[in-house]
């Protein structure tokens, strides 16, 4: 499970968020910091596909490992403003806040979006609790006013929905596949999705698999045959 790294909790009603997936594969992204929440952000962007620098003077045993097998280029030493040039991101989590804050400028002076660990007032987004449901995942924001409930409740959604939710993926999948050469419209495809994905057929999912639910969903969706449309 991931972590919801906000920081300290807000004195206020939090902060309004807007929800997105960001595509990194291949961005440039700077860590500076090289402390436990460096090591959680520089797990996240790696399996993201990031290509991630690392600047401190000194690191945790697992970021000296990234760094040694390649993952990550690490340059040793204090973080300067010159290294934000050409950033996608920058996530600032060194252990002091006057840095923080002096760093947090030269990145946005330099067009790189801020994150600060110590600072979600001072961030231009935050990292969320992630629960992991692979191939789905579950990110949950509190607005920096309380990250541990985000943590709980990622807890609780792999807790309740851990072992069915990749089967329900490959079965949703599969359904879009039938779905996609004969039904004309998006908006028509959402809705024959969601009904074919009701709580009869995640039953026979659960008792007899994948094909006995999948079968039991082309039936629902008429979609026995190739030539065969749903009705309206």
């Amino acid at each position: 499970m991931g972590h919801d790294d906000a920081g300290d909790l807000l004195p206020d009603d939090g902060i309004t968020l807007y929800p997105v997936g960001l595509c990194l594969r291949g961005c440039r992204v700077i860590v500076a910091g090289g402390g436990v929440v460096a090591e959680r952000r520089v797990g996240r962007l790696i399996a993201a596909g990031a290509e991630v620098i690392l600047v401190a003077p000194e690191a945790t045993p697992a970021l000296q490992a990234r760094a040694e097998a390649g993952d990550i280029v690490w340059h040793r030493r204090p973080a300067a403003p010159e290294d934000f040039a050409d950033m996608r991101l920058a996530f600032i989590c060194t252990n002091d806040p006057s840095v923080n804050a002096d760093l947090a400028r030269a990145a946005r002076a330099r067009g790189a979006w801020v994150n600060r660990a110590d600072a979600p007032q001072h961030s231009d987004f935050l990292v969320p609790a992630v629960a992991d449901l692979s191939p789905v995942q579950v990110a949950v924001l509190t607005g920096g006013l309380a990250p541990t409930v985000g943590r709980y409740l990622c807890q609780q959604i792999e807790r309740i929905m851990g072992a069915e939710t990749a089967a329900v993926v490959a079965l949703a999948a599969r359904i879009r596949s039938a779905v996609r050469s004969r039904v004309a419209t998006q908006p028509e495809r959402a809705a024959v999705i969601a009904a074919a994905l009701d709580e009869e057929v995640l039953a026979v999912l659960r008792s007899e698999g994948l094909e006995a639910a999948y079968s039991q969903a082309l039936k629902k969706m008429a979609l026995g045959s190739p030539d065969r449309r749903p009705s309206a």
